[in-house]
């Protein structure tokens, strides 16, 4: 049985300038620990944001970007930081703890559709004490920004074509 999907606004959901094979997506927010982010909603649409199963992390605008690793870095200041790994600059150490507790993140995107992340769409660990945030910063505002595979672990992901939609279920199949 599958999960319940829920479908972004059709009219959001458009095939644009790259090409017959990507969905654009709108995101309308994101949310750390349940708090929406300041971000101005043009910050999204300057470029725009693809969804892409063939990137593996998130690519965010760089304001966008600034404002989720600042707000995770705040719920996460009970762990020591950690040096940046290849493109991951937000990351923690994790060596004295045999527990942690990460905030939510989620994502609220066109049709009001909201994506809540689970832990692997949300932290990426690179051995048993280092974990990073798994989203990274585009270099430029004018790049398009990029839903990857990391963060649509977990979820059906519905690709209505004849309909011109997509949508996400959580949970996905059993």
């Amino acid at each position: 049985m599958c999960s319940q999907i829920s479908y972004l606004d059709a009219a959001e959901t458009i095939k644009g300038y790259l090409g017959a094979s990507f969905y654009f997506i709108t995101i309308t927010s994101i949310s750390v620990a349940g708090t929406q982010l300041p971000i101005n909603q043009a910050v999204f649409q300057t470029a725009g944001t693809i969804i892409d199963s063939g990137t593996v992390i998130t690519r965010l605008p760089p304001s966008a970007y600034s404002a989720l690793s600042t707000a995770f870095k705040q719920h996460m200041s009970n762990y020591p930081s950690s040096p940046a790994f290849s493109i991951f600059d937000t990351c923690f150490d994790l060596s004295n703890y045999t527990s942690f507790a990460i905030p939510k993140v989620s994502f609220t995107f066109a049709g009001n559709v909201e994506v809540d992340l689970v832990l692997s769409g949300i932290l990426v660990a690179f051995d048993t004490t280092k974990v990073c945030l798994a989203f990274a910063g585009n270099s430029d505002s004018g790049d398009t920004g990029i839903f990857g595979n990391t963060q649509q672990k977990t979820f059906e992901v519905a690709y209505d074509v004849a309909g011109g939609r997509l949508g996400f279920g959580a949970g996905g199949c059993n």
